[in-house]
């Protein structure tokens, strides 16, 4: 049989996705399936000019009214020729892509509109934390949280030699732990949280499209022991007995699942500082001139000796969060980094060789004032003076499922003022990225949607792309 996994964002950012990496690899089963991939075609002019034959081309008659036919970068089959299709998504402006990608390849998005003798669509990936009750008017499944024991499932349903259409594809899926049948259930199940025996995680093909790039990606934790309130990976308040909030890999798994011919690693985790075995992994990687690739640190927990590491695998930036722009806005979000450990931070980074401090930072927090916008701006200056600063900004979005949930957002024009006098107040030398208020109000209007919403959100995207 032959299975399509779609990616509704750029190639780029698929290709260096480890999710998406890992449900292509583990459903690519010899003389039982054969699982290709789907890449969004973004038609601009670096797509059209793009060289590299293995990357999708734009190519395509259009089919269903959605924009050019998605075609594999296996084989460049069509999309419509799938036996199964899966999606993982991951992020609120890549759902009305998803839609489109369908419509174009032929497949109806309303899963209320589709056969149930038709291939199954399953759609899993980190959005489904967020919000999953708009996924539910386009998939026949949708797989809250890690998708372990769904891929198992699955699996295990296709070798016994069950067949794929959505109706057979749902009995087999139906009770498994995080599986929302939409035709059934009205709600979603609490997101899965897989033990810490699914870890490591390490991705099938090294790419310089990812983030760390030809590292090996290898994810070494899940689960957060903070309460952060923003926070969709939060320690709940109660925490069910007998089930840890940070899973780990052991040391010596990690160092086993690295390929003998890896340049590096790029280490995945939402709480890597806290990995009892972090010093010892790097410490491997430097012995063996190999790099490494860390995703943020908590400020409170680098180390001179984690800094010096860092320099030693080839990291030239430390990237920790402040989160919130204050410390009264971060006391308020239960966000424990003081001032003073962000500017220690900078002192060892700088002390250590590394060459710029990336600090992550959201604004249009509850509560939030100019005058915690002028503080932040002042400990910005203060930063870039001891080590070039990369501000990496973001706008508060609240997610269901968290403390904030129903606080406010915005308005657009209050947090774009804000985003102005922020960088009006900073001294020359401070690196922005872009921030789009607009696309978060965006993504606030998809995480608090209903699935009636989605199945509008589907025909308003639909539409828009046929034009």
């Amino acid at each position: 049989m032959r299975a399509g996994i779609l990616w509704a964002d750029r190639y780029e950012s698929g290709m260096g996705s480890l999710g998406f990496q890992w449900a292509w690899d583990r459903l690519n089963v010899p003389a039982v399936v054969s699982c290709e991939r789907f890449f969004n075609i973004v038609q601009d002019a670096a797509t059209s000019a793009r060289p590299d034959r293995r990357r999708p081309s734009s190519a395509g008659a259009r089919a269903g009214g959605g924009g050019p036919a998605p075609v594999s970068l296996e084989t460049g089959r069509p999309l419509g020729g799938c036996d199964l299709l899966l999606a993982s998504i991951s992020y609120e402006l890549d759902f009305p892509a998803l839609a489109r990608m369908l419509a174009a390849g032929g497949v109806e998005p309303e899963r209320e509109r589709r056969d149930v003798d038709g291939p199954a669509v399953v759609v899993g990936g980190p959005l489904t934390r967020a919000n999953a009750l708009p996924l539910g008017a386009l998939a026949d499944v949708v797989v809250v949280g890690d998708g372990e024991p769904a891929m198992d499932a699955l699996l295990a349903h296709i070798r016994s030699g069950g067949t794929t259409d959505a109706g057979s594809v749902v009995q087999a899926l139906q009770g498994v732990a995080g599986v929302w049948i939409p035709a059934l259930d009205a709600m979603p199940p609490p997101p899965c949280e897989a033990g810490a025996s699914c870890l490591p995680v390490v991705s099938a093909v090294a790419t310089p499209h990812s983030s760390f790039p030809d590292l090996t990606l290898v994810e070494i934790s899940r689960g957060c022991p903070k309460s952060c309130t923003f926070c969709l990976g939060r320690k709940p308040d109660v925490v069910p007995q007998g089930n840890p909030v940070l899973r780990t890999a052991s040391t010596d798994s990690i160092l086993a699942a690295l390929p003998p011919d890896c340049k590096g690693a790029g280490i995945i985790g939402a709480a890597l500082s806290f990995h009892p075995g972090l010093e010892t992994i790097l410490e491997w990687l430097a012995a063996r001139g190999l790099k490494a690739g860390l995703s943020s640190l908590r400020a409170d927990r680098v180390t001179p000796e984690l800094a010096r590491l860092l320099k030693a695998t080839g990291g030239e930036v430390l990237t920790v969060a402040a989160d919130g722009i204050s410390e009264r806005v971060r006391a308020g979000i239960r966000k424990d980094v003081a001032e003073e450990e962000l500017l220690r931070c900078a002192a060892l980074g700088k002390q250590a060789g590394i060459h710029a401090l990336k600090l992550y930072a959201m604004v249009g927090l509850p509560g939030e004032t100019d005058q915690d916008v002028l503080e932040f701006a002042d400990l910005l200056n203060r930063l870039n003076a001891q080590l070039p600063v990369i501000a990496s900004l973001s706008v508060f979005v609240p997610k269901k499922g968290t403390p904030l949930e129903s606080a406010p957002f915005g308005p657009v024009g209050a947090v774009a003022d804000r985003l102005r006098r922020l960088r009006r107040s900073c001294s020359g030398g401070i690196r922005f990225n872009r921030v789009s208020p607009r696309e978060a109000e965006l993504q606030w209007v998809f995480d608090h949607a209903s699935q009636e919403d989605g199945v509008r959100m589907i025909r308003t995207a639909v539409k828009r792309g046929s034009a």
